[in-house]
């Protein structure tokens, strides 16, 4: 029941930055001029710009943290069932706390706990930077398969080829470890996971202080200096 399902994941090294987790973030954004809800509303526009807001929609968050994506996902995908899923159980914790629809299910092993075809959409948003490399093909190879037919799979991930995107992890504590990852890497790795045309999309390139222009960001997608990027591609 519920129209969010939080997961847990074995790994549990985020658990000491959950409470502290949006503070640290903020203070990071901040040096760039803006909040970091901003980048979780636009993560979610983005997705509901390339997948309809089907009846019934089953979507699944990998990484979702605290749930700070949640909000815009209820109100882009308004009849969708939600997953969330992350690597801390603390941050589930704070999730549910604040969603008390959430429910927690335990992750046993590398395989993502769903049937196959299970979702509709599966995305993460900032979740790659902080695993090794390695682990990109297996975490893709599972993302595809609990995709359903037609289903859409998306990343999202800091550009390392933007100074200001270099700066904002350098500030951020629980960036300390992050390895940016290049974006033609990440494109290779989804066809090498057995994904069909990946597209590979800049994002976010006007400041704050001009953010009346940002409706016209989607005419720079080719463009490799935006300050975020994401490749999406359908089963």
């Amino acid at each position: 029941g519920g129209r969010a399902v939080a997961v847990k994941v074995v790994e549990a090294e985020f658990d000491r930055f959950a409470e502290r987790y949006e503070r640290d973030l903020d203070a990071a954004v901040a040096w760039s001029g803006d909040h970091p809800a901003y980048f979780a509303e636009a993560t979610v526009g983005d997705l509901a710009r390339a997948y309809p807001a089907w009846a019934g929609m089953r979507v699944l968050d990998l990484g979702a943290g605290v749930g700070r994506a949640v909000p815009f996902l209820l109100q882009a995908f308004p009849r969708a069932r939600l997953t969330l899923a992350d690597v801390s159980v603390e941050s589930l914790a704070i999730a549910q706390a604040r969603y008390p629809e959430v429910h927690r299910a335990t992750l046993v092993g590398s395989r993502l706990p769903f049937t196959s075809g299970a979702f509709d959409v599966v995305f993460a948003a900032g979740v790659f930077h902080h695993m090794p490399e390695w682990r990109h093909l297996p975490l893709l190879r599972e993302m595809r398969r609990v995709l359903a037919p037609d289903g859409l799979a998306a990343v999202f991930e800091h550009n390392p080829r933007n100074p200001v995107t270099r700066a904002v992890v350098r500030r951020c504590a629980f960036d300390a470890d992050a390895v940016l990852v290049e974006p033609s890497a990440l494109f290779y790795t989804f066809g090498i996971a057995g994904f069909l045309t990946p597209r590979l999309r800049y994002r976010r390139f006007v400041p704050p202080a001009l953010r009346a222009l940002r409706p016209l960001e989607r005419f720079l997608e080719w463009c490799p200096l935006g300050a975020q990027y994401s490749v999406m591609a359908t089963r």
